[in-house]
């Protein structure tokens, strides 16, 4: 995904969503955000880019970096490790 469409589709909402409260994002926020609570690779509120693990072909996949609070309110964004997914239907 190109910074822009990243950006637009992730970034932008999760601020907006921040801003202007909306009850069922803020649920979806909080169901993130009690998987996030004790993540390994949480550090403070980010998801720390130093932090990671090898994958099963041998990659190291890392944390994305993000603001935990912002990323948990954008609809189209997902966890790096796969511990929560994308919620296009709330878009």
């Amino acid at each position: 995904m190109e910074i822009r469409d990243w950006v637009i589709n992730e970034l932008f909402p999760g601020w907006k969503n921040i801003l202007f409260r909306r009850p069922v994002i803020e649920q979806m926020a909080l169901e993130r955000l009690s998987i996030c609570k004790d993540c390994e690779f949480r550090t403070g509120r980010t998801c720390d880019k130093k932090k990671g693990v090898y994958d099963a072909k041998g990659n190291f996949r890392h944390g994305c970096g993000c603001f935990v609070d912002v990323k948990a309110r954008s609809p189209l964004s997902a966890c790096p490790f796969g511990k929560w997914g994308i919620r296009g239907d709330l878009r």
